[in-house]
C-alpha cells in the first residue's frame, strides 16, 4: 500500500492487535526495503487516501517541501494512485526520507521524544472507540488535524498556516474529525495516551510547516479552542467530517452528507 511504502515498511516495529491495536510488539529491523510503485495501480481510491495521512505526518513535522508538494500536487496524485508520475516518486522518496532521518538516531527508541509520533497522540483512542472502523492513515489524519490546531491555540502555528494546513487535508479527501467526536473525547484521549508514554505526554507539534516542537501538556482551554475552530471549519466544508461507515463505504455518493448519529 502506499501507507505500507512511505511508513510501515520503513521503520522496524512488528506487532499483533491483542485486546487493543498492536497490543504486543517487538523490533525488528529489516534487511532491506524494497518499494515498487507499480503495486499501486491495485489500490482502491480509499488506500491511496489513507496513505496521504502518514505523508502528511512527515510533511508537517519535518519537510515544508514535502508539505508544498502535497499541496501543490497530492489532489492531482490521488486520482491516479501515486503512479507514474516525476512528483509522486518525488513525494514517496521524500516521506521514506523523513522517516530514515527521523527514526534513524534512536532506531529502538530509547528517547520518547519522537517527531514520528505526531499524528499518534489521539489517533490511538478514536481507533479503539470506532472498533478499527478507521483506516489508520485516516486515523491520523484526524489527529494531526486536531493537533494542528492546538499548535495553534500555543502560538506555534499562525493562523493562515493552520488554515493551510486545513485546506491540503480537505483537498486530499481525508477526514478532519468523526461525527460523535467531541473535546471531550480528545481530553480523554490525552490522559490515555500520557499513560502510554510514561507519565509525560511528550506530543510532537508543527511549529511552522516542517518542524516540530514537544509539548508536555494540553489545557482544557487549548483542547475547547481547538475544537471550537474545528467544528467552524467542518461546518464550511461538512464532507470533512465523516461518519465511520464512510472509512470502508463503496458509495462515494454518500461522502459529504451530513448523517445523524454513528
Amino acid at each position: 500500500t502506499l501507507l505500507g511504502m512511505v511508513d510501515a515498511s520503513v521503520g522496524i516495529k512488528v506487532a499483533v492487535n491483542y485486546h487493543r491495536k498492536n497490543g504486543v510488539g517487538h523490533f525488528f529491523s529489516p534487511t532491506h526495503t524494497f518499494v515498487d510503485a507499480s503495486f499501486l495501480s491495485t489500490l482502491e481510491h480509499a488506500d491511496v487516501v489513507s496513505g496521504c495521512g502518514e505523508i502528511m505526518k512527515a510533511a508537517l513535522i519535518h519537510d515544508p517541501r514535502l508539505f508544498d508538494l502535497m499541496d501543490s500536487d497530492g489532489a492531482r496524485l490521488v486520482e491516479r494512485n501515486f503512479e507514474n508520475d516525476p512528483v509522486a516518486d518525488e513525494i514517496i522518496k521524500r516521506s521514506v526520507d523523513t522517516m530514515l532521518e527521523c527514526i534513524g538516531p534512536d532506531l529502538w527508541e530509547e528517547a520518547l521524544l519522537r517527531p514520528m509520533d505526531f499524528g499518534h497522540s489521539f489517533s490511538r483512542t478514536l481507533e479503539t472507540d470506532n472498533t478499527f472502523y478507521l483506516r489508520h492513515g485516516e486515523a491520523v489524519a484526524i489527529d494531526a488535524c486536531m493537533s494542528s490546531l492546538i499548535a495553534e491555540q500555543k502560538g506555534l502555528l499562525t493562523k493562515p498556516e493552520a488554515d493551510r494546513v486545513l485546506d491540503v487535508y480537505r483537498r486530499l479527501g481525508l477526514p478532519c474529525s468523526l461525527k460523535g467526536v467531541t473535546a471531550e473525547t480528545y481530553k480523554r484521549a490525552t490522559r490515555d495516551i500520557i499513560v502510554h508514554r510514561d507519565g509525560l505526554l511528550r506530543a510532537p507539534l508543527p511549529k511552522g510547516i516542517g518542524h516540530c516542537a514537544y509539548e508536555d501538556s494540553f489545557s482544557d482551554e487549548e483542547l475547547d479552542g481547538a475544537f471550537a475552530r474545528l467544528e467552524q471549519f467542518m461546518e464550511e466544508h461538512p464532507e470533512t467530517c465523516w461518519d465511520r461507515s464512510w472509512s470502508f463505504t463503496t458509495d462515494d455518493s454518500k461522502k459529504g452528507t451530513r448523517l445523524d448519529g454513528l
